[in-house]
């Protein structure tokens, strides 16, 4: 085979290893807890929670809010775990899993924190699985970054 360019080989260390796996265990755990309450608030005369599932199919809307607005937060809330969980199944010779885990959890942070609450109504607040999620979002970027920090140690030791 004349036209091959031989690449190089990248083996995975032990620790990214372990940071990948820890990674993608967090990433499933995120997407199980998208059924889980994620916004509390009143509609007409009484108190409804939404999860991050529900807010991508209902197509009705909650109160008086944008229904587009909200599907697509919720849908994003619901496949970017799951793409940046197989990114970190699937990926183990390049540095795409940390990409992909870093915007997944900067992206879900802005969605829950600025887009969901002020979206639904002013009486509206965050529940119990949009706080579990913003705390494994900040748990998945500090793994992220040592995920990126145990990479660029082993490049430089193989030099």
């Amino acid at each position: 085979m004349a036209g091959m360019v031989k690449v190089e080989e990248r083996v995975e260390s032990s620790s990214e290893k372990r940071i990948r796996v820890f990674l993608f265990i967090l990433f499933f755990i995120q997407t199980a807890m998208t059924t889980l309450p994620f916004v509390y608030g009143p509609y007409e005369d009484h108190f409804v929670t939404l999860s991050a599932v529900s807010m991508a199919i209902q197509l009705n809307g909650y109160g008086n809010m944008s229904a587009i607005a909200l599907a697509i937060m919720g849908g994003l809330l619901v496949v970017l775990p799951m793409t940046a969980f197989f990114f970190c199944v699937l990926d183990k010779k390049r540095k795409w899993k940390y990409l992909v885990s870093a915007l997944t959890s900067v992206v879900c942070a802005v969605i829950i924190t600025f887009g969901i609450g002020p979206l639904i109504s002013t009486g509206a607040s965050i529940s119990v699985g949009a706080i579990f999620t913003l705390v494994i979002d900040l748990i998945t970027l500090f793994m992220t970054m040592m995920g990126l920090q145990a990479t660029r140690i082993r490049e430089m030791n193989s030099k």
